[in-house]
């Protein structure tokens, strides 16, 4: 790559291709698999019968090598971007780690359960154990390690509230959730919880127009 860079080599590869060598100063490549994936893409432009080069080119067994090492690192790479939105839960991420581990066992002393990486195996496990929604029993270890997270179960209607507006408020919470459910029957739990709450704040607000306003609206 850094033959490729100077005045003669550059000219030579403008005339095959807009590909171009990255110059270390303007940017640096985040990783090993950038550097072999841009290589592998300027090879076939590079003259092999090239004096300045031909001893700095890799052979043919090299580049078998390099040609695996990339396609390993393509799942490295595959792995890497999935886990990069902020919605990825740690479920996902064992599923993802154990795929990994399958194609590469190697990489257990670090991606495993018991890794390096891994501050709270018993927390861990116990979270991926409840958002993967199976029965899978929690041992004693995990339940310690997730006890500061326990919610009380709370009643439906709180007949015990600090107050008589919130004893009111949770009574006609519960009332508009029964008339969703005597409404809307099965079909409740295939709506967004988006749409279901706009459904409902039209059906309770629906005596502020009629049938004239509405049009009024569409018009």
């Amino acid at each position: 790559m850094v033959r490729l860079r100077t005045l003669n080599e550059s000219a030579k590869l403008r005339f095959k291709t807009k590909l171009r060598s990255v110059l270390r100063q303007d940017t640096r490549r985040g990783s090993t698999f950038k550097m072999l994936h841009h290589y592998f893409n300027l090879l076939e432009f590079i003259d092999r019968d090239d004096e300045n080069l031909a001893e700095f080119i890799p052979s043919a067994s090299e580049n078998k090598k390099l040609k695996v090492l990339l396609t390993t690192l393509e799942l490295i790479q595959s792995v890497s971007m999935q886990l990069q939105p902020d919605g990825v839960t740690l479920w996902e991420v064992c599923v993802l780690f154990d795929a990994l581990l399958k194609e590469m066992p190697a990489l257990k002393r670090y991606l495993g359960a018991t890794g390096s990486i891994v501050a709270s195996p018993d927390f861990e496990s116990a979270c991926v154990k409840i958002q993967s929604d199976k029965q899978n029993p929690i041992s004693r270890q995990e339940k310690a390690a997730c006890q500061r997270f326990l919610r009380e179960p709370q009643n439906e209607v709180n007949l015990q509230g600090s107050s008589q507006q919130g004893f009111a408020a949770s009574v006609l919470k519960k009332a508009r959730l029964d008339v969703a459910r005597a409404t809307y029957g099965l079909d409740l739990h295939s709506l967004l919880p988006i749409s279901l709450e706009m459904v409902l704040c039209l059906r309770v607000n629906e005596c502020y127009w009629g049938a004239e306003t509405i049009h009024q609206c569409l018009d």
